[in-house]
């Protein structure tokens, strides 16, 4: 039994290290000494309480994906209350539970949490996976004049729905505002693509090369984490030549 939590708090460490693109010297002290490398890996890079909370729940979602949503049902049954409403629809769209997410979401905005920036912001997220462009866009024009709405997921999501709708100009204008040096690379590869995909060659070459120059100065850290953007980037400024 011992041997198998060990495997498994060494496979956590694991995926934690290369989701967060940390250095490779990690990997060797988690892979050689188990208890003893991921003891110094957890309380030197999982380091505050919301990280804590993050790992638990991340361990918890790998040994048993089902568990965390059975809890939180039986919190949200136990005290009906906004904050166990949107736990348990979080979780449901981290398993893909789409259809579920979007219900709890929907029944959430009434009363003081009617205008709830983060559940909205959810929402868009749940509509865009879910191919709904039209409800994306309803939802995103309801915080589009917020501060935090500029250059987020959720303004990535509204665009990509006009692009879908075929409102191309639109589509543009709020694509463009994700099209930021040093970060959103998938999306300013989605972005790219979508330049491409409508005859826009060299507004599209300029975004590939940038990212590349980029790629240039990164650490290797991030350079690893962002590798399938760096890559896309390159086989299509390739393909343009």
């Amino acid at each position: 039994m011992l041997y198998y939590l060990i495997l498994i708090f060494q496979g956590f460490c694991i995926y934690h290290a290369y989701k967060n693109g940390k250095n490779y010297y990690w990997f060797f002290l988690i892979i050689l000494l188990p208890v003893i490398g991921c003891l110094v890996y957890i309380f030197t890079q999982v380091f505050s309480k919301d990280d804590v909370d993050k790992a638990q729940n991340e361990i918890t979602h790998l040994v048993n994906p089902t568990k965390r949503i059975n809890d939180l049902e039986k919190r949200l049954n136990f005290s009906n209350t906004f904050e166990n409403r949107i736990a348990l629809a979080d979780a449901y769209l981290q398993n893909n539970r789409r259809t579920d997410a979007i219900e709890l979401y929907e029944s959430s905005l009434e009363g003081m949490f009617k205008n709830d920036y983060y559940t909205i912001t959810r929402l868009i997220e749940a509509y865009s996976l879910d191919n709904q462009n039209e409800k994306v866009v309803e939802y995103a024009k309801r915080i589009e004049k917020s501060n935090d709405f500029k250059k987020s997921k959720s303004q990535f999501y509204y665009g990509i729905a006009l692009a879908n709708l075929e409102k191309w100009e639109e589509a543009e204008v709020e694509l463009k505002q994700i099209d930021t040096r040093y970060s959103n690379y998938k999306e300013r590869i989605v972005f790219a693509d979508l330049l491409l995909s409508r005859n826009k060659t060299e507004e599209a070459r300029e975004i590939y090369s940038e990212i590349l120059t980029e790629a240039e100065h990164m650490k290797k850290e991030n350079r690893r984490k962002h590798n399938e953007s760096i890559e896309k980037a390159r086989q299509q400024l390739n393909l343009l030549r």
